[in-house]
C-alpha cells in the first residue's frame, strides 16, 4: 500500500524523495532516518515506540519554524561557519495512509483522527544530531498508553495544504548557546499558556535573550542558564505572579538528618577507601621491614574504621526511624494540631490543579542541576497501597482516620530537554537515571490569585478539625443510604482529603452537568464566587477509588493571605448546602449548615476532574 501511479507524477515524486514514507517497525524506521540529516536516531525511535507501528511520516524539508528562525537571527548568523536558516518538520500519522489521501478532502477528518503530532528537526553548528529536536507538538492521548491526567493545548498544523488540529504541550531540545534547560522549560511554559489563554502570550527566544541581557550582569549570549529565582523573576515581566517552594523551607527535621548523616559517612568511608587503596599501592613497591609492617597495621585501622562507619550507619538509621516512628505515633494520637504539609504535598496540590510547574532538580553528589516542566501526574494508585504504606500516611483529626490524596501519587508526566516528551518518572527520581530530587518548584500563579496552597488548606483542614462530628454524622448516613463495599471509618477506609485550585466557571459548569437535581445547579449558580477558589474535598477511600466524593469546602482564592475562615465561600456535608454572599460575616456559614434539617442534594457525587482532562478548557 502507498505506491503512486505513474499517472500522477507530482505524488511519485514527493514519494521518491523520501517526503512520504511508511514505517513499518523500528529497522525501517532507522534505516528512514539514514536520509534525514541531523535527526536524532534514538530520540526518534523512542517517540515511535511509544505510538506504535505503523506509522506514516510527511516531511517538509524547507520548514519555516519560528522558534529556530528567532534564535537564527539573534546568534546562529553572526557565527564563521554557515548553518541553515531551514528547519525539517515530520507530521506522524498513525497508521498505513496511501499519498493520495493526504490531497483528499474528504479524508481529511479521518486523517484528523490519524494525526499524532509534528516534529521539527533543526540544523546543528557542528552537524551533530544531539539536541536538534526543535519545536515538537505529540498527542499524549494517542500513545499506546494513553494519558489522561495532563495539561495540554489545542494547535493547527497545515499538512499538505489541510489544516489540522494536535492536542500536545510543547517540547523541545534545548537550543544550546541561545536557550539552555532553564530558558527552554521558560518557552514550553509560554508557548503554553500563550496557545491556550488570551491572557497571555507565546515567546520567543529573542525575548528571553532581551530581558537576560537587561536583568543579568552578565552577557546573554551564549547562555549560562537561569537560577530558579531568575526564572521567576522572568515569568514576572510575562505577566505572572509566581510563588517559589524550596525543599530547604519544608525538609523534615529528621528526615534532613538521615540524609546530612548518609552524606557524612559515606564520604568518611570514601575516605578510608582511597586511603586503603593508596596503602595498597605503597605495599607493594615498599620492602619488608618497619615500613611494610607500618602499612600493614595501618589497614588493618582502616578496616576497624570502615567497620566502624558501618556499624554507626545502622545504629544510626534504626535511632532515626524509630524517632519517625515515634512522631507519627505522637501524631495520630494528637487532636488539636493541624498537620505539617511537606514539599511533595504542594507539587501535588498544584499538579493536580492543572498548573505546569517549572521544577529546579538536582543530585548533589553527583553537581547535576537541571530544569524539568511537569505538566500532570499518571493514574491514581490508591487500590495499589499495601495496608502497611496506607498506615504510614494516615493521620488524626479527632478519632478519624485521615489521609491526604497526594500520598496516592508517586508518578508524574515530565517535559524534560534532555529526553523524550510525555515521560512517567517517580517524584525525587526526576530526570532519567540522574535520581534528581526536586531542589525548588515555581508555580506561576495568576496574578489575583493571592492565597496560596498552605493558607487554603490551612483553612479547610480547621473546619474538618472542629466538623467531626459532621463528618461522622455523614459516614453514618452513608451506611443507612448507600451501598459500599467497606463502610465507616478506620485504616482501612480512611477519610480522603483532596486538594485543588480552579476556575469557578469552570467549577460550576462541572457540577452542573454532573447532576439532574434543579436545587443541586441552584446552589452552585446563585453562589457568588470569584474568579478562583480552592477546594477541599472530602471521601472514604472506597468511594475515592470510584471518583466519587461526600462533601467539599469552597475557599476564595484570591483573599488576602491572612483572611483565615472570612475566605470560606460554601460547604457541602453530606447533601447539606450552605453558602454566603459577598458582606455576609464568615459565622453565618456553620450557622446556616446547622439549622439545615432536610437533605439539598446527593450523598455521593462525582469528584472533579476537569483541571486535568482532554479538551476541557478553563472558560
Amino acid at each position: 500500500m502507498g505506491d503512486v501511479s505513474n499517472d500522477f507524477p507530482q505524488l511519485k515524486k514527493i514519494q521518491d524523495s523520501g517526503q512520504y514514507k511508511v514505517l513499518y517497525d523500528e529497522t525501517g524506521a532507522e534505516g528512514y532516518c539514514q536520509g534525514i540529516p541531523y535527526i536524532d536516531i534514538g530520540l526518534f525511535l523512542n517517540i515511535c515506540d511509544l505510538y506504535g507501528y505503523p506509522i506514516t511520516v510527511i516531511c517538509q524539508p524547507q520548514y519555516t519554524d519560528k522558534m529556530y528562525r528567532d534564535a537564527y537571527y539573534i546568534y546562529l548568523s553572526h557565527l564563521h561557519f554557515d548553518i541553515g536558516r531551514h528547519c525539517q518538520r515530520l507530521a506522524l500519522f498513525k497508521g498505513e495512509i496511501h499519498l493520495a489521501d493526504f490531497f483528499d478532502p474528504d479524508r481529511h477528518m479521518d486523517l484528523q483522527e490519524s494525526l499524532l503530532g509534528t516534529m521539527v528537526i533543526r540544523p546543528s553548528y557542528n552537524h551533530s544530531p544531539e539536541y536538534t529536536l526543535g519545536r515538537t507538538l505529540l498527542d499524549p492521548y494517542k500513545l499506546k498508553r494513553p494519558l489522561h491526567y495532563i495539561s495540554t493545548a489545542r494547535y493547527k498544523a497545515t499538512i499538505c495544504g489541510q489544516t489540522y488540529t494536535i492536542e500536545a504541550f510543547p517540547f523541545s531540545n534545548q537550543h544550546g548557546d541561545v536557550l539552555r534547560c532553564a530558558e527552554t522549560s521558560v518557552w514550553s511554559l509560554m508557548e503554553y499558556y500563550g496557545t491556550r489563554y488570551e491572557n497571555y502570550r507565546v515567546v520567543l527566544p529573542s525575548t528571553i535573550s532581551s530581558w537576560a541581557s537587561k536583568e543579568l550582569p552578565e552577557r546573554s549570549l551564549p547562555s549560562d542558564g537561569l537560577t530558579y529565582s531568575q526564572i521567576s523573576s522572568l515569568l514576572k515581566t510575562f505577566s505572572f505572579e509566581p510563588r517559589i517552594y524550596e525543599r530547604v523551607a519544608y525538609r523534615d527535621s529528621t528526615k534532613m538528618s538521615t540524609e546530612e548523616l548518609l552524606d557524612r559517612l559515606l564520604a568518611g568511608k570514601d575516605i578510608y577507601r582511597a586511603l586503603r587503596s593508596e596503602l595498597y599501592r605503597e605495599q607493594e613497591t615498599a620492602e619488608m621491614g618497619d615500613r611494610a609492617y607500618q602499612i600493614t597495621k595501618t589497614m588493618s585501622e582502616c578496616e576497624i574504621e570502615a567497620e566502624k562507619v558501618n556499624q554507626q550507619i545502622d545504629t544510626e538509621i534504626k535511632k532515626i526511624l524509630q524517632r519517625e516512628a515515634d512522631e507519627n505515633e505522637r501524631k495520630i494520637k494528637e487532636k488539636g494540631e493541624l498537620r505539617r504539609l511537606s514539599l511533595h504535598d504542594l507539587f501535588h496540590y498544584y499538579v493536580e490543579s492543572g498548573i505546569p510547574l517549572i521544577t529546579a532538580v538536582c543530585n548533589q553528589r553527583e553537581e547535576i542541576h537541571h530544569s524539568i516542566v511537569v505538566i500532570g501526574h499518571d493514574e491514581r494508585v490508591p487500590y495499589r497501597m499495601t495496608k502497611e504504606s496506607i498506615d504510614e500516611r494516615v493521620f488524626k483529626y479527632g478519632t478519624l482516620n485521615m489521609i491526604d490524596s497526594a500520598s496516592f501519587y508517586d508518578r508524574y508526566i515530565t517535559i524534560d530537554d534532555n529526553q523524550y516528551p510525555y515521560r512517567s518518572e517517580r517524584y525525587d527520581r526526576f530526570s532519567m537515571a540522574q535520581n534528581c530530587k526536586v531542589e525548588a518548584f515555581i508555580v506561576p500563579l495568576y496574578r489575583h490569585i493571592l492565597l496560596d496552597a498552605e493558607a487554603a488548606i490551612s483553612i479547610i483542614e480547621t473546619i474538618y478539625k472542629d466538623s467531626t462530628a459532621v463528618l461522622k454524622a455523614t459516614l453514618d448516613q452513608l451506611i443507612e443510604e448507600e451501598n459500599v463495599g467497606c463502610q465507616g471509618n478506620s485504616l482501612d477506609n480512611p477519610l480522603v482529603l483532596r486538594y485543588y485550585l480552579t476556575t469557578s466557571s469552570g467549577f460550576v459548569d462541572f457540577r452542573n452537568r454532573d447532576t439532574e437535581y434543579l436545587e443541586e445547579r441552584l446552589f452552585y449558580t446563585m453562589t457568588s464566587f470569584p474568579k478562583y477558589i480552592w477546594v477541599g474535598e472530602y471521601s472514604t477511600l472506597e468511594l475515592y477509588c470510584q471518583g466519587r466524593i461526600l462533601g467539599e469546602i469552597i475557599v476564595d482564592a484570591t483573599a488576602p493571605k491572612y483572611s483565615g475562615m472570612g475566605a470560606v465561600i460554601a460547604m457541602r456535608f453530606g447533601g447539606r448546602c450552605a453558602s454566603r454572599q459577598t458582606g455576609e460575616p464568615p459565622d453565618l456559614l456553620q450557622e446556616r449548615l446547622q439549622g439545615i434539617q432536610e437533605q439539598q442534594a446527593r450523598l455521593v457525587y462525582a469528584l472533579y476532574s476537569d483541571n486535568l482532562q482532554k479538551g476541557d478548557f478553563i472558560k
